[in-house]
């Protein structure tokens, strides 16, 4: 498979599972089809990334990457926090917002915790 076809692919796959995610919305299903939909959408795809015969990524494309990956996290973590402080701080004309701003700082939390994580392992992976 070359890189025409593999993009082919993930784009039809990724059809497919936002049909069925879409689909599941308006039948108001739980929260197994779209669990068992992005299950199999994720093997489809790695089963098609594994039978590519050409170089899908460089050394180039992997740091620009990483680099827009650490780019959009960072923007992300600073807006959550302005939002989730902003809301706690009209938690007095407005009760609800209170636990909104709550459940956005311990969201904000993990998803720092979950970097630590990733970071100490790729650094002793590699060495850093």
């Amino acid at each position: 498979m070359n890189k025409r076809r593999y993009s082919f692919c993930t784009a039809l796959i990724t059809a497919a599972f936002f049909s069925v995610m879409v689909w599941s919305v308006f039948i108001e299903s739980s929260i197994f089809l779209p669990l068992i939909a992005s299950i199999a959408a994720a093997v489809l795809i790695f089963m098609c990334k594994r039978q590519t015969d050409e170089v899908l990524e460089d050394e180039r494309s992997l740091k620009i990457t990483g680099m827009a990956s650490w780019g959009t996290l960072k923007v992300f973590l600073i807006s959550a926090v302005a939002i989730a402080f902003s809301l706690m701080a009209l938690s007095d004309k407005h009760p609800g917002w209170e636990s909104a701003g709550n459940v956005l700082s311990y969201a904000v939390c993990a998803q720092l915790l979950i970097y630590l994580a990733f970071y100490m392992y790729y650094g002793r992976k590699y060495g850093g």
